[in-house]
């Protein structure tokens, strides 16, 4: 039992010492310049367009609102890790 214990924990501390130098390694060269947002290969252009309140469209789509004010997407706004995410694409 201590044996296979200890062999146990030893094959651990190879596996993890050796995880870095997997995860650092890349396939193939990547354009950054290119590719901004890599591993995701979007190309997004930020637009100069103003922001328009999803309210906005109730109006005239009441069903598609009615719809959307209950989605994933329209909670999004409430996310803390979405508006991290958020402000973090808003840097670049």
């Amino acid at each position: 039992m201590k044996r296979s214990t200890i062999c146990l924990f030893l094959c651990a501390i190879v596996v993890c010492s050796f995880s870095p130098v997997f995860a650092a390694s890349t396939v193939f060269e990547v354009d950054h310049e290119f590719y901004p947002y890599y591993p995701s290969l979007i190309k997004w252009n930020k637009s100069n367009a103003g922001f328009t309140e999803p309210a906005a469209g109730a109006g005239c789509h009441p069903q598609q609102y009615e719809e959307w004010t209950g989605s994933g997407h329209a909670l999004s706004f409430q996310d803390p890790v979405y508006q991290g995410e958020l402000i973090n694409a808003s840097r670049q």
